[in-house]
């Protein structure tokens, strides 16, 4: 349940940035009067115990920032700021958004060509009923030449023989890579 709460407290600190403001304003105030209160109740004056809660304490605005820095909050403000400058440094010069738009693009594209390429050939199984199974093809080709014909045109006779067997997926060679 803290978990929820805190991310809750995170969004409203977020879009109600002066409200979130004001009640750290508030704690802060009220945290100062009860160490002024404290430190008046150990027998010092009212400005001795100010200044020395204000001493303990530290800089209000130091103070400040640290508790704003503790949240993720500040993290997640800190890049959108982050993105609303990088836009206005791209709006400004339109060329060289192109060329970076341009090249992300064709970065992103040649990664994704890459990547299915290696994905049907490596990664995948071949579309086949055994993709396990191997299998060992040898050929043997042998031209003759047959003379011409009656136009003058050469012929020639090719004699292609292949034999295929399949090996057991058992006997394969296994890839030592």
């Amino acid at each position: 349940m803290p978990f929820i709460r805190r991310v809750i407290t995170g969004v409203r600190a977020l879009f109600r940035k002066s409200r979130a403001d004001e009640e750290l304003d508030a704690e802060l105030r009220e945290y100062l009067r009860a160490a002024v209160a404290e430190k008046r109740r150990a027998g010092l004056s009212q400005l001795q115990a100010v200044r020395a809660a204000r001493a303990e304490m530290g800089s209000i605005e130091a103070v400040k920032d640290r508790v704003r820095d503790v949240g993720w909050e500040s993290t997640l403000e800190s890049i959108w700021q982050d993105v609303r400058y990088g836009a206005r440094m791209l709006r400004r010069s339109p060329g060289f958004t192109v060329l970076v738009v341009v090249l992300l693009a064709s970065g992103i594209g040649a990664n994704t060509a890459v990547f299915s390429v290696i994905n049907t050939l490596m990664l995948r199984d071949l579309p086949v009923k055994q993709p396990n199974g191997w299998w060992s093809c040898s050929g043997n080709t042998r031209a003759t030449r047959a003379g011409t014909s009656s136009d003058g045109r050469c012929t020639s006779t090719f004699a292609i023989t292949t034999t295929c067997s399949r090996t057991s997926s058992a006997a394969a060679p296994r890839d030592s890579s």
